[in-house]
């Protein structure tokens, strides 16, 4: 399953930056990967409660100056390991997370 980027409640939470830069779902991780250079770096970007056991650090640490794919995991259920190994040795890959706060 997969959210719809163009769901009203999605594009309000994104403060519009769909219009920014280039939004691609329903196409296969291969077939996005082979459509961008391979100087492209990866970044998995998962929430705080998903972080995943390589070296992740928060969002503000990465720089995005440099080009990348960025690929957003589910809230509740994060990146499937399947999808993070399936990256070729060739590509550089980030791993970041976006904190979350916890409430009581």
């Amino acid at each position: 399953l997969s959210a719809d980027v163009w769901l009203p409640a999605t594009l309000r939470a994104s403060a519009g930056s769909h219009f920014l830069i280039p939004v691609h779902q329903k196409i296969g991780f291969t077939e996005l990967l082979d459509s961008v250079p391979d100087n492209w770096s990866i970044c998995f970007v998962e929430s705080g409660s998903h972080k995943t056991k390589t070296a992740a650090v928060p969002y503000h640490e990465v720089d995005f100056s440099e080009p990348m794919i960025m690929v957003f995991g589910r809230e509740s259920q994060g990146l499937s390991s399947s999808l993070k190994k399936s990256v070729p040795d060739n590509r550089k890959t980030l791993h970041t997370f976006i904190p979350t706060i916890k409430t009581t």
